[in-house]
């Protein structure tokens, strides 16, 4: 596709410029999931093309698990597993360097929605702060849910606690919104069948 050609109404000079604007995490997002002509058609006939999923917008998360009742979260941040690269010399050889898989560490991630009227968030945090650790840790699921209702992801949490809630005073379109931001710990992240 050149700069000019359009796929769903974007151009892809439209598609970089804007995920130059977003950052590199948008323009991952952006690029890949764009509906774009597979590499080795030849055809030219973008109907032949297989296209990839369109970027999803809208969704909402909830966190479920045995005695939550949490709702729902509008935005989730900083879900992801990270597996650290060690590096070290092979043999006498000082200008090897090989790299290999090291510790596996599960961030911490953040929900966030507009401040109402449930304490559940706060309440489960207490029992941390309480030193009932044992009974605060859940095995939970973060389900992603579509504009249609549907689960579209899940992710499997375990040992799931709260680390920190916070409220505070954001400006979004010029008004005033109280956000409540769920910070949660776990020990494994796995993405599962929705």
């Amino acid at each position: 596709m050149t700069g000019q050609e359009t796929r769903n109404g974007w151009t892809r000079r439209g598609l970089l410029a804007g995920a130059a604007a977003g950052g590199a995490g948008v323009a991952a997002a952006l690029i890949e999931s764009t509906p774009v002509l597979a590499a080795g058609t030849r055809s030219g006939n973008r109907a032949d093309a297989p296209l990839l999923p369109k970027p999803m917008a809208g969704a909402s998360f909830v966190l479920e698990g045995p005695g939550l009742a949490l709702g729902t979260f509008t935005a989730c941040r900083g879900l992801s597993t990270e597996v650290k690269v060690v590096e070290f010399r092979e043999g006498g050889d000082p200008a090897t360097v090989r790299k290999i898989p090291g510790p596996v560490s599960f961030h911490e991630f953040r929900l966030e929605r507009p401040l109402n009227a449930s304490r559940a968030a706060s309440e489960w945090l207490q029992m941390v702060v309480d030193g009932h650790i044992l009974d605060a840790r859940k095995d939970c699921e973060l389900a992603i849910i579509g504009t249609n209702g549907d689960a579209v992801a899940r992710y499997q949490l375990d040992n799931a606690w709260p680390s920190n809630v916070e409220v505070g005073m954001v400006t979004i379109d010029g008004t005033d919104v109280l956000l409540e931001t769920l910070t949660i710990a776990c020990e494994h992240i796995l993405r599962i069948a929705p």
